[in-house]
């Protein structure tokens, strides 16, 4: 899609450049700078994006575009800009990464009169860079499954615990190499089923009208460890203490989660108030053993371009905020 010359974020030269080095890659190895800048299903996420960003003073937008327009740090800048137009959302003011004897929070906040000044700092929280690389791996075998000029629709299933050698392009190509001769070998019919390795491959429907092989997913069982958020919330904490202790002022942690870690209310719950039993939650958690910890957002987005928050108090914060302030939430 061709951008406005007015993009501060995707100039038409840096779309561009990235057009050169990614348009003919499979969509599973194309940045999501580039996707963003350039489908049209991202149109409003962009508009959000330059807006929030002609919002900051220059030399952070030069500083914050920089991050955008890197994979690396798209998603984290992304969510710093996206908590921030929430809490303006609430009536509240904020200032963008103010210093701090050399830290800089993402967000100095305070209440419409200037009064309740406090701190958030935002946490993205994705998956582990193994399981990344382990769903890149798969993408790049759905990939080439999908190159088979067969008129047949399969239904894989993925068993990890089968897994003896990771998954890399060379065995996906003696996969698809494997799940062709099946097919080709008169194994097409409904209801067929190849186990290959940790794969299972089952015939769904076959004569559909396709030009390639299509597949209706891998299915993969999973639970949810809260570990890795509890260490990086207390981590966060540990990094602002000084400051909280220095200026007397609440600190809140905004946890934005990748949708892949599966970490909704009751894993937040945990993590904060303890262990949760017939959906009330004991003592333990996080609040209890930081009491410089006043509060923490969980955020997400149901939609490209839509936001919700929640806000959890910290009942025994040293630095406490007014109940009243995330009342519109």
């Amino acid at each position: 899609m061709k951008q406005k010359e007015s993009s501060m974020v995707f100039p038409p030269d840096w779309i561009q450049t990235a057009k050169s080095r990614y348009d003919s890659s499979p969509h599973f190895q194309q940045p999501w700078p580039y996707c963003i800048a350039t489908e049209e299903k991202f149109s409003l996420l962009r508009q959000q994006i330059e807006h929030w960003v002609s919002s900051l003073p220059e030399k952070l937008q030069r500083k914050t575009i920089a991050n955008l327009q890197k994979d690396k740090s798209f998603w984290q800048s992304y969510h710093e800009l996206a908590i921030g137009n929430l809490l303006k959302n609430l009536g509240l003011r904020t200032e963008f990464e103010k210093d701090f004897g050399g830290l800089t929070p993402d967000w100095y906040v305070s209440a419409s009169d200037g009064s309740q000044a406090f701190i958030v700092e935002v946490l993205t929280e994705n998956i582990s860079e193994s399981e990344k690389s382990e769903n890149k791996q798969i993408a790049d075998l759905e990939h080439r499954l999908m190159q088979i000029p067969l008129d047949v629709v399969l239904s894989i299933s993925f068993n990890r615990e089968l897994a003896k050698i990771k998954l890399n392009s060379q065995r996906s190509k003696k996969i698809v190499r494997g799940v062709k001769q099946w097919l080709e070998g008169g194994n097409s019919n409904v209801e067929s089923e190849l186990l290959l390795d940790e794969f299972t491959f089952e015939v769904v429907c076959r004569d559909k009208g396709f030009s390639t092989l299509q597949f209706g997913g891998f299915g993969r069982s999973f639970c949810v460890d809260p570990t890795p958020l509890r260490v990086n919330i207390n981590k966060k904490v540990h990094r602002y203490k000084t400051v909280v202790e220095t200026n007397s002022i609440p600190l809140v942690i905004a946890v934005v989660a990748d949708l892949k870690t599966n970490y909704g209310d009751l894993e937040m719950k945990k993590v904060l108030f303890g262990q949760v039993f017939r959906q009330e939650v004991l003592s333990g958690g996080l609040f209890a053993k930081k009491p410089l910890l006043t509060g923490a957002i969980r955020a997400w987005s149901p939609q490209i371009g839509k936001w919700q928050m929640q806000y959890y108090s910290n009942p025994q914060a040293k630095n406490p905020l007014a109940e009243n302030l995330f009342k519109a939430l």
